[in-house]
């Protein structure tokens, strides 16, 4: 368990990188884009997804240089809290609307890759916590690409609960220890 303390918070945050990416794959190829809108559901969550992650990340640096000095984890916290919502968003949206669903997407990203890049460079990595934090997501988008190709609505339902009760069980394992260095 040497490994996993070390490497708690790139640990988690890349396999819920795995799972957020498969989530929407699934969401998208399973449901949305089968719909009658599908192109501009595909427009909604692309968008959501990418062009917002600029804004919430500079929203976040915001956050965590305004109140670094007040709270000595908002390095920690503040990306946690986004990462957190952009599950809940993630999950909700895969239900509801691929706006919700971009929307969750793009807040975990920036919120976990923050998270990464924090405590990378508190462990002097020179950003190799980064190769491994973006990598599960291209493995989870095609996971959930082809379960989303999979007849029968019942599997694919299984599959999002079953990722989505992983995801949250990931989330409540990060709160436990923080490993970055103050």
């Amino acid at each position: 368990m040497v490994l996993m303390n070390k490497y708690k918070v790139t640990t988690i945050y890349s396999i819920l990188h795995f799972f957020v990416d498969g989530i929407c794959a699934l969401a998208m190829f399973g449901w949305f884009v089968n719909q009658k809108n599908s192109y501009w559901y595909f427009f909604a969550y692309n968008f959501c997804a990418f062009a917002l992650q600029m804004p919430f990340g500079a929203f976040l640096d915001m956050l965590i240089m305004n109140w670094s000095s007040k709270k000595k984890n908002a390095h920690v916290m503040y990306p946690y809290l986004f990462a957190t919502i952009g599950v809940l968003f993630t999950i909700l949206g895969a239900i509801l609307h691929p706006i919700l669903l971009g929307i969750g997407n793009a807040l975990f990203h920036v919120g976990g890759g923050v998270g990464v890049i924090y405590e990378d460079h508190a462990n002097y990595w020179n950003g190799k916590a980064l190769g491994v934090f973006v990598a599960p997501g291209a493995l989870g988008l095609f996971l959930g690409t082809q379960i989303a190709k999979v007849n029968g609505e019942s599997i694919k339902i299984a599959m999002l609960v079953f990722f989505s009760i992983l995801t949250i069980v990931l989330l409540i394992a990060l709160i436990h220890k923080d490993p970055v260095k103050e």
